[in-house]
């Protein structure tokens, strides 16, 4: 990685940490769909502050599903990041 992705890590830190200690600091368990909801909420908030294009996908038992897409620079090279919005209680 070239030096303009660590200078703009370097600025965007504190809105990073912000984002994460608000989405830790959510009551979230396996079980609690609403927790999982909420958790979604900050999220798909954060996308829409960010014009990044999501949708949510209804689940009856557990939290929602989130599908967002953010389109690609010019390296033309797809990833795919996955994850959990649930806490994970001893």
């Amino acid at each position: 990685m070239g030096e303009p992705i660590v200078e703009w890590l370097n600025q965007q830190q504190g809105n990073m940490v912000e984002l994460l200690r608000d989405l830790v600091n959510i009551d979230s368990n396996s079980f609690d769909k609403a927790g999982v909801d909420r958790v979604g909420t900050r999220l798909t908030a954060f996308f829409d502050n960010h014009e990044i294009p999501h949708e949510t996908i209804p689940l009856e038992e557990y939290g929602d599903a989130i599908r967002a897409v953010v389109s690609g620079g010019d390296g033309n090279q797809p990833i795919l990041l996955c994850g959990h919005r649930d806490t994970v209680f001893p």
